[in-house]
């Protein structure tokens, strides 16, 4: 917040001094001769000398006039929280029965797990990723796997079609069961099969397919984990009356404009 310089020197108190009251706050001109003539209880509302820039939450606990003598206020807008998928960084973020995709991060795509052969070529969905942030969907979701602890580093990893992978031989491939089969989540994140081969992408341009492929020739696969966002709140100046029609509206109206701002327990004291 940037406020002009003003004859009224308790407008620097009140900003710096939270618990202060605004009782002695009048609008424009000066104390004794105030720009307009609003009612005495609305003019110890208002706060003078207002260079708009950009509003914050403290903003909404007052009545403003602009440098033009628009009476003002802050208005609070708060978006909605979005589901979206927020890629793991340590173990520590791994929870036991959720939502994952499997993400192949230069390539942008992810393991299609509603596929019926989940071995095909390719096998994979492209998403947008940004800031490590992928933006959910009903497509994206149907292509995620739930992964859960069997027991110690075990987990099991279940397809939206229904199937468990994993891969018990010591070669590569993709194996699927009715029943859960075994893989270990190291604390690094990277899942192997009980052979011994890592779940990984073969970026091979005849491949380009996530797979249990060997150690020495794997490429590195993320975890991405379903999470909830919380909504952003965003501040914007709102013109309670304009100078053109503080002449002419009447006090009643005028009162009736602003008193429904004067909100018990906040700065303004009407």
């Amino acid at each position: 917040m940037d406020y002009n310089n003003s004859s009224i020197d308790i407008k620097d108190k009140i900003v710096s001094e939270q618990s202060h009251s605004t009782d002695d706050v009048t609008c424009g001109g000066s104390l004794e001769n105030p720009t307009h003539k609003l009612s005495k209880k609305i003019e110890k509302s208002i706060f003078p000398g207002l260079s708009l820039s950009n509003p914050t939450e403290e903003d909404r606990n007052f009545i403003f006039r602009d440098e033009n003598d628009n009476v003002m206020v802050v208005d609070k807008t708060s978006s909605e929280s979005i589901t979206l998928w927020k890629k793991i960084e340590t173990i520590s973020d791994f929870e036991d029965g959720l939502e994952y995709l499997l993400v192949y991060e230069p390539n942008s795509v992810i393991f299609d797990s509603s596929l019926e052969n989940l071995d095909s070529t390719p096998n994979t969905y492209s998403v947008e990723i940004v800031d490590s942030e992928i933006e959910n969907t009903p497509d994206i979701e149907n292509k995620s796997f739930t992964i859960s602890n069997i027991e110690a580093n075990n987990i099991s990893i279940l397809a939206k079609n229904g199937k468990y992978i994993g891969r018990d031989a010591n070669s590569n491939g993709i194996q699927v069961s009715d029943t859960p089969l075994e893989n270990t989540l190291s604390d690094s994140l990277i899942i192997n099969g009980k052979g011994g081969r890592k779940l990984c992408f073969n970026a091979s341009s005849t491949q380009l397919k996530f797979r249990y492929l060997a150690v020495s020739t794997t490429t590195d696969i993320c975890l991405y984990k379903k999470v909830e966002k919380s909504g952003e709140d965003t501040y914007t100046w709102k013109t309670l009356v304009s100078n053109d029609d503080i002449d002419v509206i009447s006090e009643e109206e005028l009162d009736e404009i602003l008193i429904p701002q004067c909100i018990p327990g906040n700065k303004i004291d009407c």
